[in-house]
């Protein structure tokens, strides 16, 4: 999953110009998101991502106290990281 997150942080800084702040929290967003995949969940590969997983997560964190204002970041991150995936025929 590290070479997509690569993709698309790569894909922020070029094509959207997207600040270097930006491009560190999403990438940040993701490779927690990607490494509780891999660790919880034992899930290695992007076609294996469910909403049900991603709403797990996301529940996960909200219950360990991750603001409201963060888990929207987190959200965002995912919805656009995702739509890069399926725009490029990855998933």
């Amino acid at each position: 999953m590290e070479q997509e997150i690569d993709a698309f942080i790569r894909f922020l800084a070029v094509e959207r110009g997207l600040s270097e702040n930006y491009q560190l929290s999403t990438r940040r967003s993701l490779a927690e998101f990607a490494a509780w995949c891999e660790s919880k969940k034992k899930i290695g590969h992007l076609r294996e991502i469910t909403l049900p997983l991603i709403s797990e997560y996301l529940g996960e964190r909200k219950q360990n106290g991750l603001a409201a204002s963060s888990i929207k970041l987190i959200v965002v991150a995912l919805k656009i990281f995702f739509r890069f995936l399926l725009g490029k025929g990855w998933i």
